[in-house]
């Protein structure tokens, strides 16, 4: 359970944050600890948490005196000022050596040809051969990305409820890009970082190199349980990463509720949150998405997203949607990492939002992908019915094999032919196996080899 000091801390911090307590107002110790039913050394820790973050101040005399009110505090400004910098530049280096080596960074998540993702490439470049515009956008620079492109994703944002400028918006090469430039730029060798058990931010090098407090939150089919991030939560700069929509790998979506009692906890205790939902556009019937956390706390959240197709080899792209305070800090950290220019690419992109290609696409992929998951869960019925237990409802890009017995799980990554599946996830019997990725001839012999070798 929360300690109860840092309940108070946080409690009093909404109360300076809203103005019941002004900026000069005296805090008595002997008055808190009345009306919070505990010791002044309790009250003393809480109100140290408060000096530390800049909140109070101590006056000879006087005692702790209320030192900041502002409504719209920048809960981003003690991430600025103290991240870890290139220092750990190195990290990200080590993460894409150890993708490359394990022959993961290319097949992640490509979409199988059932699903025709050339689709909206072809047509994009089709698209530009004839636009004037194209050599303008391969000729400007800018550092947050092609404006054209910037726009169309703000439009795109907008069918989630995220209503944001095309200025407060970074483009990427790639989701792990954009990951490692906030992570560079905003955490520091004393934030405590709280992400989901077996999400595979753990396995990213970047997070080792910087030293952070991380911490493993418990969860449930719902995603997150909010009761284990309140206990597990401390003192000190605090950030939650979270991946709500088909996670990484576990394959879990967070249910509407889950979303909503996230985002509670997250305004009560101030807890930014860096969202990452690149997998937001597979969508299918019978699944309810949750909104984005971005779209109910849009000063709190930075967000990463991505288009479903853009994995293609060449033209990976993905974005961050970053408030105010920090786009200038990511900005910096992108231009002093990634000098290369990308105009190219995401001039094609930009080709697919707004001509519509991608949207096009988007239909077809989901009336297939219902068929897909149809066919996947024939399989599993055939080869696994009784040996194994898994979500028909929630299969999208991967599924979460649960075997009754136990496997030999070292055996069975070693003769896999393919990186799809992942790896045995904590303290459980589990596979996670990629299902977008293999045609559903592939997805039947990798089966008989599991089978066969269990």
């Amino acid at each position: 359970m929360i300690s109860k000091y840092i309940e108070i801390a946080y409690n009093i911090k909404n109360l300076i944050e809203s103005g019941v307590y002004p900026n000069d107002y005296k805090l008595s110790e002997r008055k808190l600890a009345e009306q919070y039913n505990t010791s002044r050394a309790t009250i003393s820790s809480a109100l140290q948490i408060l000096k530390d973050e800049g909140y109070i101040k101590s006056i000879p005399q006087s005692g702790s005196i209320v030192s900041r009110i502002n409504k719209n505090t920048n809960i981003w400004s003690s991430f600025i000022d103290k991240s870890i910098g290139l220092n750990s530049y190195n990290g990200y280096k080590a993460t894409i050596k150890y993708l490359s080596k394990n022959k993961k960074l290319n097949y992640t998540f490509g979409l199988n040809d059932y699903f025709e993702p050339y689709m909206p490439l072809k047509q994009a470049l089709s698209s530009l051969i004839d636009d004037k515009c194209f050599n303008q956008y391969m000729n400007e620079y800018d550092i947050k990305g092609i404006y054209p492109l910037r726009v169309s994703i703000k439009n795109h944002l907008a069918r989630y409820n995220i209503n944001v400028s095309e200025d407060n918006i970074i483009v990427f090469n790639g989701y792990i890009e954009a990951l490692f430039s906030i992570a560079i730029a905003l955490l520091s060798y004393n934030t405590n970082f709280y992400y989901m058990k077996d999400d595979m931010i753990k396995n990213m090098y970047l997070f080792q190199y910087a030293k952070l407090n991380m911490y493993e939150i418990d969860y449930d089919i719902h995603g997150i349980k909010v009761s284990s991030l309140k206990d597990t939560l401390k003192s000190g700069r605090n950030i939650l990463y979270i991946n709500p929509v088909h996670n990484y790998p576990t394959g879990i979506t967070f249910s509407e509720q889950k979303i909503k009692n996230l985002t509670n906890i997250c305004k009560n205790f101030q807890i930014p949150v860096i969202e990452n939902d690149f997998l937001r556009d597979i969508d299918y019937e019978g699944l309810t998405l949750p909104p984005p956390i971005k779209a109910c706390m849009p000063n709190e959240v930075i967000y990463i997203g991505s288009l479903l197709n853009s994995n293609i080899s060449g033209f990976k792209t993905a974005w961050v949607v970053a408030p105010d305070e920090v786009v200038d800090r990511i900005c910096e950290i992108k231009s002093q990492i990634f000098t290369g220019n990308n105009n190219g690419c995401e001039a094609v992109i930009n080709e697919m939002l707004a001509k519509e290609y991608y949207y096009e696409w988007l239909k077809t992929f989901k009336t297939k992908l219902k068929i897909h998951i149809s066919n996947i869960n024939k399989i599993l019925n055939k080869y696994f019915q009784n040996i194994a237990e898994w979500n028909p409802d929630n299969i999208s890009h991967t599924i979460n094999l649960t075997f009754k017995n136990d496997v030999d799980f070292q055996k069975l990554l070693s003769i896999s032919p393919y990186y799809l599946i992942i790896n045995k996830l904590c303290n459980t019997n589990s596979l996670i196996i990629h299902t977008l990725t293999l045609s559903i001839e592939e997805f039947e012999e990798l089966s008989i080899l599991i089978k066969n070798n269990i």
